[in-house]
């Protein structure tokens, strides 16, 4: 059920068309391999949520959660251990999703 059409689709306008380096592939999926993944993340998703190794920080693919909830809780974490006269840092390091993705072996 898992079969797709993949297409290439340049990554930024202007770019070399001759250079492969320079395309994204992307992935078209049947309707019924979508419909398939839903059902599994409906059945699926309360035993995940419930379970001890769950986190409850969890930002990413949670629903009412994003990177901006993530920020607002460091933000919070930093503020309180200000408040309560601790040594405090931040370290973040950023990476581009050009760059990210093409250290990625396809």
């Amino acid at each position: 059920m898992k079969f797709a059409i993949v297409t290439s689709l340049l990554k930024k306008a202007g770019l070399d068309t001759s250079v492969m380096k320079n395309f994204r592939p992307v992935s078209n999926l049947s309707t019924i391999s979508k419909l398939l993944e839903r059902v599994a993340v409906v059945r699926l998703k309360p035993h995940i949520c419930s379970s001890s190794n769950w986190n409850n920080l969890q930002s990413a693919y949670s629903q009412g959660h994003s990177t901006e909830t993530a920020l607002y809780k460091i933000l919070d974490d930093i503020i309180e251990a200000v408040d309560g006269g601790h040594i405090t840092a931040l370290i973040s390091l950023d990476i581009s999703v050009a760059v990210a993705f093409d250290t990625v072996d396809h």
